[in-house]
């Protein structure tokens, strides 16, 4: 952590400002939502939770700027701890906002039609649209398909136990992960991947010695190794 001539202050300030904005639309799946976060700071005399809820975010954020790493995947995945605060703002914000007219009823009515629109932004668009076909499968890789093609293997060849390893191949945007996700904790399930390494393939069959070896394309076919 910290800054260096590949990460610079400049730099971190745009992946922080990124980050942000993934997080404006990942926090509530609004169209926007972080400015409500604002609002309660537009007055002259600042309440103490909202001061201590910007200071939570601003560690938060202040923290993973030093952190070269901008942590794009699952949206902003990174600032997910300044995620009760900035709930928390953003609602005093729309409190604050609703209430501007004085009148209870308009204010109920007020507050019931803004929550009615963005809530259905998020559920008809955010999630189903956006969310939902991006990590439902082949997220950095991972698919069920490959698993399913092992299963498959598998069964045609007696049931017996299967190693199968993959290897990485940038040029095809097949990697690892694309099998680790399916490991079990204890590598004792029927079907274990591995990362195909040629000069540690002996320790593995030291290892896994009642395993076939099979190794998977980036197409899903297996083929056995001998």
């Amino acid at each position: 952590m910290g800054f260096s001539d590949l990460h610079t202050p400049g730099r971190a300030l745009r992946s922080s400002l990124l980050t942000l904005y993934r997080m404006d639309g990942a926090m509530l799946g609004w169209p926007t939502a972080l400015p409500f976060c604002l609002v309660p700071f537009l007055r002259k005399r600042w309440s103490l939770v909202d001061v201590a809820c910007a200071g939570w975010v601003a560690v938060t954020v202040g923290m993973y700027a030093l952190f070269h790493y901008q942590g794009f995947e699952l949206e902003a995945r990174y600032y997910q701890p300044a995620l009760p605060p900035l709930i928390l703002l953003a609602t005093r914000g729309l409190l604050r906002l609703a209430d501007g007219a004085g009148d209870p009823a308009a204010f109920t009515r007020r507050m019931a039609a803004w929550l009615t629109g963005l809530c259905a932004f998020a559920a008809l668009h955010y999630w189903p649209v956006y969310i939902a076909p991006k990590y439902g499968d082949h997220y950095e890789q991972v698919s069920r398909d490959y698993h399913a093609q092992a299963q498959a293997w598998q069964d045609q060849h007696g049931g017996a136990p299967l190693l199968v390893l993959i290897e990485d191949s940038i040029e095809k945007d097949f990697h690892y992960s694309a099998g680790f996700i399916f490991n079990d904790p204890d590598l004792k399930a029927s079907i274990v991947y591995a990362r195909l390494l040629p000069d540690q393939l002996g320790c593995l069959r030291e290892a896994f010695r009642e395993r076939l070896f099979v190794r998977i394309t980036p197409d899903g076919t297996l083929v056995a190794m001998e």
